[in-house]
């Protein structure tokens, strides 16, 4: 999935100091992605909304693209029927809800797909040993490291051995230019 807040032929709006979010950040992440669990309709949706906003502010459309592959869309299905039967089961276990938003710990509105993730997070990383997911965390980056050691060391030692090798090359041609040298000297004192 490919989300473009512009065509290939305009620009989007709303970057800069000013502004918190760009106007398409606004309307997709902050906005639609609240009120749906579908990034598709969402996305439709905060088109629509860019679409509005531009209008009224006189400014040329930036035409938000989305392109879903083939191979991703069953799984954007999945996921957004995963949310929504969690968003279903949740209010029966006790917990409130406005409309599809979901409420944080400190009181802050959180999107249905965000909140939905963050349980799905919370609930996996409760289930791992804190010492085991430290040494998973960690492992890639030992290997990197004992690779890249390992790699030093041996160009360290085939550096070496090229300097051992330009020594006795250089100490051969040495020896020839001195055995020509004793050779005229030689030659001269048979005179």
């Amino acid at each position: 999935m490919v989300a473009t807040a512009a065509d290939a032929q305009n620009v989007s709006f709303g970057c800069g100091d000013d502004y918190e979010f760009t106007y398409f950040d606004r309307a997709y992440f902050d906005q639609e992605l609240r009120r749906s669990f579908s990034f598709v309709d969402a996305f439709a949706k905060s088109q629509e909304s860019i679409l509005e906003r531009e209008t009224r502010e006189g400014l040329t459309h930036s035409n938000p693209q989305l392109f879903v592959g083939d191979a991703i869309r069953p799984k954007l299905d999945r996921l957004r029927q995963r949310f929504e039967q969690n968003a279903v089961a949740a209010p029966s276990a006790g917990s409130s809800q406005r409309s599809a938003e979901t409420e944080s710990e400190n009181g802050q509105t959180v999107p249905p797909i965000a909140a939905q993730s963050a349980k799905s997070v919370g609930t996996e990383d409760t289930s791992l040993n804190n010492w085991l997911s430290a040494v998973v965390s960690w492992v890639p980056f030992l290997a990197l490291i004992a690779f890249w050691v390992y790699f030093l060391k041996k160009m360290k030692t085939s550096r070496q051995a090229a300097l051992v090798e330009r020594s006795f090359q250089h100490m051969e041609r040495v020896e020839t230019l001195l055995e020509g040298i004793a050779a005229r000297l030689d030659h001269e004192n048979r005179r």
